[in-house]
C-alpha cells in the first residue's frame, strides 16, 4: 500500500473535520442547556407575574366587596333617615291640617255668629 501525501492530507483533514464537528456539537449542546435554562428563567418570572395579578385581581375583589358593604350600610342609614324625616313631616303636616280645620271652625262659628 502507497502512503501518499495527498491521502495524509484528507485523513488529516478528516481528522480536523470531525474534531470540528464535535467542538460544535459541545458548543450545540451548551447553547441548548443555555437557552432551555433562559427559558425555564422567563416562565418563573411569567409565573410570578401571574400570581402578582391573580393577587392583585383577589385584593381588587375584595377592596370592592368591602366598599360595597360600607356602601349598602351607608345606604341603609341613609334610607333610615329619611324614612324618619318624611315621618316627621307627615306628623307636622298633619298637626298644620289639624290647625287649619280648628281654623276655619273658628271661621265659620264667628261667621255665623255676625251675620
Amino acid at each position: 500500500m502507497v502512503d501518499s501525501h495527498i491521502e495524509r492530507a484528507m485523513a488529516d483533514r478528516i481528522d480536523d473535520l470531525t474534531g470540528r464537528v464535535q467542538t460544535l456539537e459541545k458548543k450545540l449542546d451548551l447553547l441548548s442547556a443555555s437557552v432551555d435554562q433562559r427559558f425555564e428563567q422567563v416562565d418563573r418570572r411569567f409565573d410570578a407575574v401571574d400570581e402578582a395579578l391573580l393577587e392583585q385581581r383577589q385584593y381588587t375583589e375584595f377592596a370592592f366587596s368591602s366598599l360595597e358593604a360600607r356602601m349598602d350600610a351607608g345606604d341603609a342609614r341613609l334610607d333610615a333617615k329619611m324614612d324618619n324625616g318624611f315621618t316627621k313631616m307627615d306628623a307636622g303636616f298633619t298637626r298644620v291640617g289639624e290647625r287649619f280645620d280648628r281654623l276655619e271652625r273658628k271661621l265659620d262659628q264667628f261667621i255665623d255668629l255676625h251675620l
